[in-house]
């Protein structure tokens, strides 16, 4: 009897390594991902559950996650026993995590196909309407950036605990820890911060800044610029409020300080490589070129 639950507690843990592989997949896929139409929606979700299935992970693992059709939301219903580890107070918080993410790859891929060489609008208004674009996308990719790095190390961690896990209650604790760690570092679990609701307020300005600017409409994209940077601001103050917390702090050093230089006591706060942080007076022939390196995928 007792090898037969060794043989079972193994089993559900293999299970369990595969659907984690899935949902680490799917979940940091999204930070790299053009998701702006329903057509590249749908490529993306076959795309990924061919490349799935050309590295044998299990059916029913990839059946278990899916995207709403229309939305931004990701399902993840792990089939029993594996719903005891992965539950779906779980599942709600990765689709959590997950529409985060994708609204802000949304948000840089829309400022990214904007075309400022294109004589859409006047001369006068192009300058200011560049700086405008390229400031959205600094900060809408340095918050990118964050998530996909704090997801990237907690994954790295949980992983190699549950390599080393014997059972079923080990690899309960270990997950618990994880998703835990996962919104701490997402912000997504600070209540008074709201970031989720302020950062989804800024992608929807992006989307509609790009749209307004395409279609040549400069009235409407400085209203949506205006919209975006009150938000920005909100949430730089919020994080300001909260600099005790080391993840509010690097989320704040990676969109910017909004342009105030810090004061002398406030520096060590910033990680020590903040000098990598790209000079708000870099300018490029196109915003293209800016966009390259918040659409690959960092882990």
């Amino acid at each position: 009897m007792y090898k037969r639950c060794c043989l079972v507690a193994s089993a559900i843990l293999r299970d369990v390594r595969s659907m984690c592989d899935v949902i680490r997949y799917l979940v940091l896929s999204a930070g790299a991902a053009s998701l702006d139409t329903e057509y590249s929606k749908s490529l993306h979700v076959y795309k990924l559950r061919a490349q799935l299935e050309a590295r044998r992970f299990d059916r029913r693992h990839i059946s278990a996650v899916d995207i709403d059709s229309g939305t931004r939301r990701i399902l993840i219903t792990p089939p029993e026993p594996l719903s005891i580890i992965i539950t779906a107070g779980h599942g709600r918080r990765y689709a959590k995590i997950y529409t985060f993410l994708t609204d802000l790859t949304r948000a840089a891929f829309a400022l990214s196909e904007v075309e400022l060489r294109e004589h859409h609008v006047s001369p006068e208004c192009s300058r200011q309407l560049f700086y405008c674009c390229s400031t959205m996308l600094r900060v809408i990719s340095g918050a990118r950036d964050h998530v996909l790095a704090e997801l990237d190390s907690v994954w790295q961690d949980f992983l190699d605990d549950l390599d080393s896990v014997s059972t079923i209650d080990h690899a309960i604790n270990a997950h618990r820890r994880a998703m835990k760690s996962m919104m701490q570092r997402t912000l997504l679990d600070v209540s008074n911060l709201t970031t989720g609701r302020t950062v989804e307020v800024m992608c929807e300005s992006c989307v509609r800044f790009a749209q307004a600017m395409n279609a040549g409409d400069e009235s409407s994209a400085f209203i949506h610029y205006r919209c975006f940077d009150d938000h920005a601001q909100l949430l730089r103050e919020k994080l300001t409020v909260e600099r005790a917390n080391i993840y509010a702090r690097t989320l704040l050093w990676r969109i910017g300080n909004g342009g105030e230089f810090l004061e002398e006591e406030d520096e060590d706060m910033f990680p020590d490589d903040a000098s990598q942080l790209p000079s708000k007076s870099t300018t490029f022939r196109s915003l293209r070129d800016l966009s390259k390196s918040a659409t690959q995928l960092i882990y």
